[in-house]
């Protein structure tokens, strides 16, 4: 079985789309991941996108239910284009998406507003 880092890799150096017709992504991500703060993170680092070049984009909820997205692509390719109004702010710059080993990825975006790796979390 692949670790999560080989299979990204993967992703990263293969990107394809799925089979069929219409809109779509492939790639990884973490689909959501709650603290017991009441926060909630997500993850998706589409390495292939039907729309557009492939990105990256955080999804942070706040404890009260307020969304910001973070992106490195704006305006009608990136995810906030399916959330819409749900989504209260949204961020376009670099995403930093490095592998620290087979089984642990840093993330952060270019201002360091969100640094997450498995140890910690930094929220704003």
């Amino acid at each position: 079985m692949r670790s999560p880092a080989q299979f990204a890799r993967h992703a990263e150096e293969h990107p394809g789309l799925p089979p069929g017709i219409g809109e779509g992504v492939s790639g990884y991500g973490v689909m959501g991941l709650t603290f017991s703060s009441g926060h909630v993170l997500g993850l998706r680092r589409w390495t292939a996108s039907s729309v557009g070049d492939g990105f990256t984009s955080i999804w942070h909820r706040d404890p009260v239910g307020r969304w910001t997205f973070y992106e490195t692509i704006g305006g009608q390719s990136g995810c906030t284009r399916y959330s819409g109004a749900a989504v209260g702010r949204v961020e376009v710059g670099p995403i930093h998406l490095d592998w620290e080993t087979t089984n642990r990825a840093h993330v952060q975006t270019h201002d360091a507003d969100v640094d997450w790796t498995p140890r910690c979390v930094r929220l704003p």
